[in-house]
């Protein structure tokens, strides 16, 4: 009966499975391929980023699939192995077997609301950079509830593959870092250390990279003067008394963008001591100004209703949803996210104290806990398509709440179960699998 408990419930996920690879494979089908201003940066190729604007991630996968036929099935292929795998090791670690098939829906189903669903079809770094952070959530969770060289591998692989994706990754890899090094003074594991370990190396990497390749930076740098310092005469003081000089040209560029003006920022004589100003000192004269100015500092990323309203309609206008309008509203519920955070918190603080909480419950809290640095460092990075930027902060927090809800729901009905039908509750299917391995087997 046990046996045939565990069929039923691996056809019902297998099910699903084939369920969601066919409503990616509708929805890819129905888009047209888009390239934007991006995509011909994403094409110069450098492993060491020093002739290209880009780090390599993505710029890798195009050189290795070329034309614009294929790399969007490529994205899609990507896309759809990291959410399986992200869905499987959930569905995994589940130890009541009734929630296992709702878990693995859920998780899916953060996929497949059109602010993360559109990016397949769209030439740029936005798909890989969804799949990659599914795929990295995964193998961080593996490897808390199976330690092996297996999932150390898997983590540390996919670190690689994500931080080299984006700027602001290579300084979330800091505070994975900081975490994972929480995790190991709590209860070392040889695996966890090395994964500790290539996350550090990787940032360091990747920081030694950024400072070699200054021209993205620089042009965020003149985004955000241009857009937030220049039209907020309070700000623009503390930057006036800073040094920076002040001309007719740089102040005609209030309100505007480092591309502006025929590149004005770039070409006029006239801002050549700006320019100088801009890469001597701007990086020092930015963080006081933010350490002077923490309230707004903190709050304007989530104060920007832009945040909430997940606002990419030029990237989403015509392209269609894999789910009903309804149900990804619901998926979507805007500023009544807080709410809905607020119950999760308390829910699996309730169910962590009263039935106890497993160590891979810190990779939900982490990427929940992620949205305030890493919305801070996308908002206060660029002022230039920050709708677009700030996707994957909100799309990040309703996947931390997500899985932090199926946990604690775990814990609680894994509870009742042993409470009502008595015994121990069993671990998940891949914890079986892990535990007969590992029997009279210690790591090194």
């Amino acid at each position: 009966m046990r046996n045939g408990g565990r069929i039923w419930t691996g056809l019902g996920i297998g099910a699903l499975a084939a369920a969601y690879v066919a409503l990616r494979i509708i929805a890819f089908a129905a888009a047209t391929t888009l390239r934007c201003s991006d995509t011909a940066a994403f094409e110069e190729f450098d492993v060491l980023a020093r002739g290209s604007s880009r780090l390599p991630t993505v710029p890798l996968l195009y050189l290795t699939v070329s034309g614009d036929g294929a790399r969007p099935v490529a994205q899609l292929a990507i896309s759809v192995v990291c959410w399986l795998a992200l869905a499987s090791v959930i569905a995994g670690v589940v130890r009541s077997r009734s929630l296992r098939p709702a878990a693995f829906a859920l998780v899916l189903a953060v996929s497949l609301v059109r602010p993360v669903l559109v990016w397949d079809r769209i030439l740029i770094a936005e798909s890989v950079m969804f799949s990659t952070t599914a795929g990295l959530v995964a193998a961080w969770i593996g490897l808390l509830a199976w330690p092996s060289a297996w999932t150390a591998a898997s983590v540390a692989t996919l670190t690689v593959f994500w931080g080299f994706g984006r700027e602001t990754h290579i300084v979330l890899l800091l505070y994975v870092a900081f975490f994972a090094a929480l995790g190991l003074v709590r209860r070392w594991d040889f695996y966890q250390g090395i994964s500790l370990c290539v996350t550090l190396v990787v940032a360091g990497a990747g920081l030694t990279l950024l400072s070699q390749s200054p021209t993205r930076k620089f042009f965020a740098m003149q985004n955000v003067i241009a857009q937030r310092i220049l039209p907020e005469p309070r700000f623009l003081e503390h930057f006036r008394a800073a040094g920076m000089p002040m001309t007719p040209e740089l102040v005609s560029l209030s309100g505007k963008y480092a591309s502006s003006d025929d590149w004005l920022f770039y070409e006029s004589p006239n801002l050549e001591d700006f320019r100088g100003w801009l890469h001597r000192d701007f990086d020092r004269e930015y963080v006081l100004f933010l350490a002077a100015n923490p309230a707004w500092s903190l709050s304007a990323p989530f104060a920007d209703p832009r945040f909430w309203r997940q606002d990419i309609e030029i990237y989403i206008d015509g392209r269609p949803g894999a789910l009903p309008s309804s149900l990804e509203r619901f998926l979507l519920p805007g500023k009544g996210i807080l709410a809905i955070l607020g119950a999760v918190v308390a829910l699996a603080i309730a169910s962590a104290a009263r039935f106890g909480a497993k160590g891979y419950w810190a990779v939900p809290i982490a990427v929940i806990v992620s949205t305030l640095p890493h919305g801070l460092i996308v908002w206060h990075g660029d002022a230039m398509e920050v709708d677009r930027h700030l996707v994957p902060v909100a799309a990040n927090l309703r996947l931390g709440i997500v899985l932090l809800l199926i946990f604690a729901l775990d814990a609680a009905l894994c509870s009742w179960n042993r409470a009502t039908r008595g015994g121990p509750c069993p671990g998940g299917p891949y914890a079986r699998t892990h535990n007969r391995r590992r029997e009279g087997h210690s790591a090194p």
